[in-house]
């Protein structure tokens, strides 16, 4: 019997193949229990990730937005803030609540529970169940892990952009 040399074809099989393989290895490892919905879901950065992360981008935005400097509306958005942390579904997480020196009205939550409301947002809130809305929305981004979740989704993209750009 007569071996044929691989050809282009071929390697580009078993390229798939290995590559298919790779990435439900990659899923079935990054597996985890979404603490808010109770669904699985892919995840690739570790609890460890999300806290360096987070304390990066914490000292940036600090340093390049700044922060209100009143210490009693700091205390009172971080003591609501607390109150409902304290009903989050993801307790392994230290919440903290800071009011940022920007005339536009805004809110994000870092991956590892720094959050932030905008002072141009509290000059729009009309009463306390409002700021109290935004900040649980901001606490569930941080309780659902969604920077874990888009970062799993731009590792899948970046595997697939290479599986396109060799033909497989």
């Amino acid at each position: 019997e007569t071996r044929r040399p691989v050809g282009r074809s071929g390697l580009l099989a078993v390229l798939r193949v290995f590559t298919i393989a790779s990435l439900i290895a990659a899923t079935g490892s990054g597996c985890a229990k979404n603490p808010v919905t109770g669904a699985n879901q892919m995840i690739l950065m570790s609890t460890d990730d999300e806290r360096r992360i987070d304390e990066e981008a914490a000292k940036q935005t600090e340093e390049q937005l700044g922060l209100v400097e009143d210490p009693e509306l700091t205390a009172y958005v971080n003591e609501l803030g607390q109150a409902l942390a304290a009903n989050s579904p993801r307790q392994d997480v230290r919440y903290s609540f800071h009011v940022i020196a920007m005339d536009e009205p805004n809110a994000f939550a870092l991956p590892g529970g720094h959050i932030y409301v905008s002072r141009g947002l509290l000059a729009l809130t009309n009463s306390e169940a409002e700021l109290a809305n935004v900040l649980g929305h901001e606490i569930g981004h941080v309780a659902a892990r969604h920077a874990a979740q888009r970062d799993a989704l731009m590792k899948a993209m970046q595997v697939l952009n290479v599986i396109g750009m060799v033909g497989v």
